[in-house]
């Protein structure tokens, strides 16, 4: 699968293997929209850098690992049990976390794509009108991804 992570440009329905992330999707009021749910689909399996080994699919070299996203996305339930207008400071921290992981690796494709589309997320919801809204729709897309992750195998 070639999925390549593309800035969203007005068109809900990319062409060819592209999809789109829309940092919008985090602002809605009426909650995270279906296609959010399936990018994190098609994006927590392309973080498992899919190949087939034996007739099976497997993690790929350039896999992200769960722990990786589960040591992100834990991050993100503290700020959420503490309330995010009370953390937003370490909200704001969630992006030079992302920089030092994605150093750390050494910058492989599928790290590189989740700090980039994360880091548009982020500062979505930094900008946003209602932060606290789209802190949760961030909070939900990140579950469905690492939900997502791990249903395609991601170790």
């Amino acid at each position: 699968m070639a999925l390549e992570i593309i800035k969203y440009d007005d068109r809900l329905k990319p062409t060819g293997d592209k999809v789109a992330l829309n940092p919008n999707w985090v602002i809605r009021a009426e909650g995270l929209p279906d296609e959010a749910v399936r990018f994190a689909e098609y994006f927590g399996k392309y973080l498992t850098d899919p190949i087939e080994k034996k007739g099976r699919m497997s993690p790929g070299r350039d896999a992200l690992t769960t722990t990786q996203l589960r040591n992100f996305f834990s991050e993100i339930r503290r700020i959420q049990a503490k309330g995010y207008t009370k953390n937003t400071s370490d909200f704001y921290m969630l992006k030079p976390k992302l920089a030092y992981a994605k150093a750390r690796v050494g910058g492989r494709n599928r790290i590189r794509d989740f700090v980039q589309g994360l880091t548009e997320l982020i500062n979505k919801v930094i900008d946003s009108e209602k932060p606290e809204v789209s802190f949760s729709n961030f909070t939900k897309f990140v579950e469905a991804t690492v939900a997502y992750h791990k249903a395609y195998g991601g170790k």
